[in-house]
C-alpha cells in the first residue's frame, strides 16, 4: 500500500549515536501516522514526521502499511531507543474512577462502552494527574507487531484520550473556570470539559464534515448548559483559521482561541513551521508513564 510522507521537521541537536536517551512516541490512525522523538534528559523535541496513506478498512492492511513505512525509514527500527510510547487512534475505551477499577475486571469495564473484539487485547492506563484510569482496548496482532520491532526496549500503550487528559492538567494556561478542550483529527473530534479542577466530560466523536464538529459541540453545550458566550474553548489539531470547522465554531462560539504547545516540552525554532497547536496529540503521548 502506498504512503506518502507530508511533513518532518528535524532539530540539529538530534544525535543518532545517542539513542539511548531519545523516547520515540507513534501516533497510528486509520489513514496517517505520526512519530515524536523527545530527548528525556531534557524533554527537547528533536523531530516530528508525518505520513498518509489511504484509509485501511482493519488491522491487516494497517499493519502492511506500517511495515512498508518501517522498512524504509532509517530511524524506526533502531532497536535503542530509551522508551517507545504508542498511541492508537479509533480503539474503544473507558475511563473509570481509580477507586472503581479493578484489573482483573478491566474487560467488564471496557464492555460498559460496547462489545469488545474477540481479536483485541485489553489494556489499561493509569493516569499520573488524576484519579482516572483509562481501559482501552486494541487489536492484539498489531500489539504484537510493534512489540516484535522493539523486542529489547519497552514498548507502552496508551489510549489518545488518555495522554488529552493528561496534558489538560499540565497545561499551564488554564484557571479553575469552565473551559472546553477540543482536540480536531482527521477521525474527528475529541471534547473534554474542565471544572473545578477536574474533568467532567470526555468524548470522541467521529466526523469528517464542519457542521459535525459545529453539532458535537453544541451537544455538549447544551447538555452542560454552557454559555456560548463567555465559556472558554481552547482547540488543538488538524484546523486553523481558513478551515471552515474553526470559522463555524467561531459564529456560535467567541470566547474561541488556539491551545499552545505542552510547556514541559523544548521545541526549538525550527519547529515554527507548525502552529503551536499543531500536533498536540502527538506530543502529549510523552506525558504519559
Amino acid at each position: 500500500m502506498a504512503y506518502k510522507s507530508v511533513r518532518k521537521i528535524k532539530d540539529t541537536r538530534f544525535n543518532i549515536e545517542h539513542l539511548e536517551d531519545y523516547a520515540l512516541s507513534l501516533l497510528i490512525g486509520r489513514s496517517d501516522f505520526r512519530m515524536f522523538v523527545t530527548n528525556t534528559r531534557d524533554n527537547s523535541c528533536l523531530i516530528i514526521e508525518e505520513f498518509e496513506y489511504p484509509t485501511v478498512d482493519n488491522s491487516t492492511e494497517l499493519m502492511q502499511v506500517l511495515d512498508k513505512i518501517f522498512d524504509e525509514h532509517h530511524l524506526l527500527k533502531a532497536g535503542f531507543w530509551k522508551v517507545v510510547k504508542v498511541a492508537i487512534k479509533d480503539c474503544p475505551f473507558s475511563h473509570v474512577p481509580n477507586d472503581l477499577f479493578e484489573k482483573e475486571n478491566a474487560i467488564d469495564h471496557l464492555s460498559m462502552n460496547g462489545n469488545v473484539d474477540q481479536e483485541d487485547v485489553v489494556l489499561y492506563y493509569k493516569h499520573l494527574q488524576s484519579d482516572i484510569v483509562t481501559v482501552f482496548s486494541v487489536n492484539e496482532d498489531l500489539s504484537e507487531y510493534l512489540k516484535g520491532v522493539y523486542t529489547t526496549i519497552p514498548v507502552h500503550f496508551v489510549h489518545p484520550s488518555a495522554a488529552f487528559i493528561e496534558n489538560i492538567y499540565k497545561y499551564d494556561d488554564k484557571t479553575d473556570e469552565t473551559t472546553v478542550f477540543l482536540n480536531k483529527s482527521k477521525e474527528g473530534i475529541s471534547i473534554a470539559v474542565y471544572e473545578n479542577s477536574k474533568i467532567v466530560f470526555y468524548n470522541e466523536f467521529v466526523t469528517n464534515t464542519a457542521e459535525a464538529v459545529l453539532k458535537y459541540t453544541m451537544y455538549v453545550f447544551n447538555l452542560l448548559g454552557l454559555n456560548q458566550q463567555s465559556t472558554r474553548v481552547v482547540i488543538w489539531g488538524d484546523t486553523d483559521t481558513q478551515h471552515e470547522d474553526f470559522k463555524l465554531l467561531y459564529q456560535y462560539i467567541r470566547n474561541i482561541s488556539f491551545g499552545r504547545r505542552p510547556q514541559y516540552l523544548k521545541c526549538g525554532f525550527v519547529f515554527d513551521v507548525a502552529e503551536d497547536h499543531q500536533y498536540f496529540d502527538l506530543m502529549s503521548i510523552q506525558a504519559c508513564a
